[in-house]
């Protein structure tokens, strides 16, 4: 299982590279469509996005602990793999609402914040065995 999860988590990585790669392709032959929004809703649009990625960064974090509490029966291999998935995909949402600020214009600083919120997060709960122990350690306790 820690092999899937390890292939997934790489995908969200390259996935990530990807789009980055697209928007900045789509922006340079100026074929975004939100380059024809006024200044305030880009704001509030950026604004928006920050908010939500830093809830869904805390949620990712706390997911363990959340889940424990939300089920009572214990968890087996499979169920530590969907909490590891779960935390995966949490993060890459985070990293892909950066590349979603870059794409409607938003300031470079929202960018680079959410994109390190959300790759460093994804490197930091990467599927290797002391992860995947230490996942399991948190839903059992």
């Amino acid at each position: 299982m820690q092999r899937y999860a390890r292939i997934v988590a790489f995908s969200c990585i390259l996935l990530i590279a990807i789009a980055i790669v697209f928007v900045i392709i789509m922006g340079i032959l100026e074929l975004l469509p939100a380059q024809y929004l006024d200044k305030a809703t880009i704001q509030i649009s950026v604004d928006t996005f920050v908010i939500l990625a830093l809830l869904f960064w805390m949620v990712g974090h706390s997911m363990p602990k959340l889940l424990k509490k939300l089920f009572s029966r214990p968890f087996t291999d499979q169920g530590v793999y969907l909490v590891i998935m779960l935390r995966m995909c949490i993060f890459f949402t985070v990293a892909i609402m950066g590349v979603a600020i870059l794409a409607i214009g938003g300031s470079l600083l929202w960018v680079f914040v959410e994109l390190f919120l959300g790759i460093s997060a994804l490197f930091l709960y990467w599927p290797n065995t002391k992860n995947w122990d230490k996942t399991q350690n948190e839903l059992t306790k």
